[in-house]
């Protein structure tokens, strides 16, 4: 294009009238071309314009199918922001519940400790009062049986002291019989001063017996009580301390007794010193029984002294001669019914007599 137009401005110049020719040839070819550049670029033009048809609706295709898609995505998310927001609200109603559940539970753990501490302490409190109630328990079975024991030396004392009573009456319904019988007599018929020996010897027999239980029953309390038992209370302490009272009466009763009667031996048989050992055995066999009754009573003051005075040793010491009196004469008095103490010197007899009257 741009030779053509040359050759056209060269064909204007001045000297080139001889090549007007060439110049119109060139310029009719030039249209021609340009002509069939015009069709060419009109069939372009069309098939551009085809081209360019087909993108639009292509383009108008795609902005549809993108509108569609773009609002159903629109429609999606409006629904999914509506789920979302429910969701929301039931998460916020769930963290609601959720933080009542967690004040519910740790109001339960608290109570769960709470009643664990106090179910401990129950426990703790069911042990000692068990341990209580089983140590009481054990004191009041114990108590019951020192009561029981005690109870049952009482009775034993009972039974004995009424036999005892029994020989009394029966000794003093005799002596009144015999003095009766004898009231014209200068003297006492031996077979009756025999019989007021052995009444005697068998009333001793009878103290000994209630000496021994009195005497055992303290000793095998605080045996007991050496071995780890309970200590008797005050009142089982006064009873016990009550029966030896009563037994100490009893023999002392029987030692004025035992020395009356030998008093009366003495003068009604018309003893003397110098009487025989034969003619003196009633009156030896009556200073036998009231060394035994001597022996008992010291027996029984020693376990009825204080420990806490000063002559406990000695208290303990006569008691203990005393016990072992007591055995001895009651092995004695088992042999026989007129078995007698160690025979007194005959020159001791009225002297010894007297000073027992004196006392």
């Amino acid at each position: 294009m741009t030779s053509g137009w040359q050759a056209i401005l060269q064909g204007r110049l001045p000297g080139a009238a001889g090549s007007t020719d060439s110049s119109l040839e060139g310029l009719c070819a030039l249209r021609e071309e340009r002509t069939g550049r015009a069709t060419a670029l009109s069939g372009e033009a069309e098939r551009s314009e085809e081209v360019l048809q087909g993108c639009n609706a292509q383009v108008k295709a795609s902005s549809d199918s993108f509108r569609l898609e773009l609002e159903s995505l629109r429609e999606r998310r409006e629904g999914n922001d509506g789920v979302r927001a429910t969701l929301l609200d039931q998460k916020r109603e769930l963290l609601r519940k959720l933080g009542q559940v967690d004040e519910q539970l740790d109001v339960a753990e608290k109570e769960s400790r709470e009643l664990v501490v106090n179910e401990r302490r129950l426990e703790e409190n069911m042990r000692h009062v068990s341990e209580e109630l089983a140590g009481w328990l054990t004191r009041e079975a114990r108590r019951q049986e020192d009561l029981v024991e005690e109870q049952n030396i009482l009775v034993g004392i009972s039974e004995v002291a009424l036999d005892v009573e029994k020989e009394i009456q029966a000794r003093a319904s005799a002596t009144a019989s015999a003095r009766e019988d004898c009231d014209g007599l200068v003297t006492v018929a031996p077979a009756l001063a025999a019989a007021c020996v052995q009444a005697e010897s068998r009333r001793l027999l009878a103290l000994e017996a209630m000496t021994s239980a009195a005497m055992e029953a303290p000793a095998e309390a605080a045996a007991r009580a050496g071995t780890g038992a309970l200590m008797q209370s005050e009142e089982e302490a006064w009873a016990g301390d009550a029966a030896c009272h009563e037994v100490l009466d009893l023999v002392e009763l029987a030692e004025r007794d035992v020395v009356q009667l030998a008093s009366e031996l003495w003068h009604s048989l018309g003893l003397t010193d110098r009487s025989t050992p034969i003619e003196r055995l009633l009156f030896d066999d009556a200073l036998g029984l009231r060394d035994r009754s001597k022996a008992l009573a010291g027996g029984l003051r020693g376990q009825l002294a204080p420990p806490a005075t000063p002559d406990a040793t000695a208290s303990s010491a006569d008691a203990s001669s005393g016990s072992a009196a007591v055995g001895a004469s009651a092995s004695a008095g088992h042999g026989g019914g007129t078995a007698s103490a160690p025979k007194v010197p005959p020159t001791g007899g009225a002297e010894d007599v007297a000073e027992d009257d004196a006392e």
